[in-house]
């Protein structure tokens, strides 16, 4: 469907190294699933200490409340940032059931989603531990972090999608 307003999209990569960094900005349109709906790619070379912004993208009036923007920046192999952006105001999104779980393997803890999670918080209300990244975004799919410190004896999941339920 192609709506009356405009739906555009600009990204940067700020380098605050003393050393210049050379990696691929992956981006993709989703929709509320997470399905890649269009998708791109431009590799970069950032300066030391400096920001490169990338062309605008026009990504033809989407539907702002069922679409969404994932980004990443890698170099080589490895995810250095990533990140979403919603087109509209979270409480007008029509987010999926993203039915988080998890999985603790070692000092591993991988969730699991099935749809757009934003927001995602991972807690132990019983234990205390330090956790690699514990507030995050994912389109589906898994996303691991490391266990840093503690041992969670009981893991509590919620995004965005479980605000008011």
């Amino acid at each position: 469907y192609i709506y009356d307003y405009e739906t555009k999209a600009q990204l940067s990569v700020n380098n605050d190294t003393m050393a210049d960094v050379v990696g691929v900005v992956r981006w993709a349109l989703r929709d509320a699933l997470g399905t890649v709906l269009k998708e791109g790619n431009t590799k970069v070379t950032v300066p030391a200490m400096s920001v490169v912004t990338l062309d605008e993208m026009d990504l033809n009036k989407t539907d702002v409340t069922n679409t969404y923007l994932s980004f990443a920046f890698l170099m080589g192999e490895e995810v250095v940032s990533e990140g979403t952006a919603l087109f509209t105001a979270p409480k007008y999104f029509n987010y999926a059931a993203p039915n988080l779980r998890c999985e603790i393997h070692g000092d591993e803890l991988t969730v699991y989603a099935d749809a757009y999670a934003a927001y995602v918080e991972i807690d132990s209300p019983d234990s205390d531990f330090i956790l690699s990244d514990n507030y995050f975004d994912m389109n589906g799919g898994t996303r691991t972090v490391k266990i840093l410190e503690g041992a969670p004896k009981s893991i509590s999941l919620r995004s965005v999608f479980d605000i008011g339920r």
